[in-house]
């Protein structure tokens, strides 16, 4: 996990978008199903997105133990970057 996490540090601030674009994407079929299914679905987004998040974290603190400063400061703003612009969706899609 240590030589991924430092190899592939870039991966997770782009995993941190798999759960909005999921979202948007299943958004039809969210309207045709009933509220049982809608409940698993949100659970399901939440449970996607508290998985990269703690996955993110973790990374961090292995580029940190690592003494990868360089590498973590870019993880760490572009996740910052990524909440930003996922906070303000593009409004002209819809």
């Amino acid at each position: 996990m240590k030589r991924f996490c430092i190899k592939y540090w870039w991966v997770f601030p782009i995993l941190l978008t798999v759960s909005p674009i999921i979202s948007m994407l299943s958004t039809s079929l969210f309207y045709d199903l009933s509220w049982s299914g809608k409940v698993s679905m949100l659970i399901l987004y939440l449970l996607v997105f508290l998985m990269t998040l703690t996955a993110l974290i973790v990374s961090w603190i292995i580029l940190l133990k690592n003494k990868q400063w360089w590498k973590f400061l870019l993880s760490l703003l572009s996740s910052i970057l990524i909440i930003y612009a996922l906070r303000y969706p593009l409004q002209w899609w819809g």
